[in-house]
């Protein structure tokens, strides 16, 4: 099952009575070379931090595994928009821009190592909720001014406040 593995057996005496040679043995590995295959790199706990928010930066982290040891090389990343890679977003973070309003954003990472078994399967985090817009400024509307237009008369102005955001 494994290259370089030798086995010989030996069986010792004594014959029996018709002659025929009893084997009261056991196995003996003589050459004991075998290694086992080495295995892909793993990517694990694949998560976005930050806000899904236009013009906010999201990063993306992970967590990097290889189980015979071999050290992480130039592991490769994506971003994708609603499950669509978004060109040119190959870094560890991205800022959302205002083609990702509503949708859902992933990041995905393969995982490479430095020498063995390379690459690893790639791993998608979960997707960020619908991303919003980006924050607005306040809008001042109804603008009036009432009273007498004289001089020494009191004028009082008034206006209607909204904020989309509520900040």
């Amino acid at each position: 099952e494994y290259p370089n593995v030798s086995v010989s057996y030996v069986a010792t005496p004594p014959f029996n009575s018709s002659g025929l040679y009893v084997i009261n043995g056991f196995y003996q590995l003589s050459a004991l070379n075998a290694s086992l295959p080495n295995t892909a790199p793993v990517a694990s706990n694949v998560a976005i931090t930050g806000t899904a928010q236009v013009g906010q930066v999201l990063t993306g982290g992970y967590t990097y595994a290889d189980t015979d040891g071999d050290l992480e090389g130039v592991s490769t990343f994506r971003w994708l928009r609603n499950d669509v890679a978004i060109s040119g977003a190959t870094a560890s973070t991205y800022t959302l821009v205002a083609a990702d309003l509503g949708m859902a954003v992933k990041f995905e990472v393969t995982p490479v190592a430095q020498s063995g078994v390379t690459p690893g399967v790639a791993v998608q985090s979960a997707a960020t909720a619908a991303v919003i817009p980006a924050n607005t400024a306040p809008v001042a509307s109804n603008v009036s001014i009432t009273g007498t237009a004289q001089v020494g008369s009191i004028l009082t102005g008034g206006y209607t406040y909204a904020d989309a955001d509520n900040d």
